[in-house]
């Protein structure tokens, strides 16, 4: 896994966006069609820094970040 999300070229954008996209689908666990379905409304950094991923049998969870 760590040579998977140290792959991307940190020196771009597009690499540390990727680099971002990778650590954050290994560190919370989220499925990539998880985490590829999140809007901006699923954040929530108050009052405790969270993710509400939607699960592909409509069932929600959270995700602390």
């Amino acid at each position: 896994m760590d040579a998977l999300i140290a792959a991307p070229d940190q020196r771009t954008s597009r690499g540390r966006r990727y680099r971002a996209f990778l650590l954050f689908v290994a560190r919370t666990g989220a499925r990539v069609s998880e985490a590829t379905g999140l809007n901006a409304s699923d954040l929530q950094l108050e009052p405790h820094p969270q993710v509400l991923p939607r699960c592909k049998v409509r069932r929600d969870r959270v995700v602390p970040i």
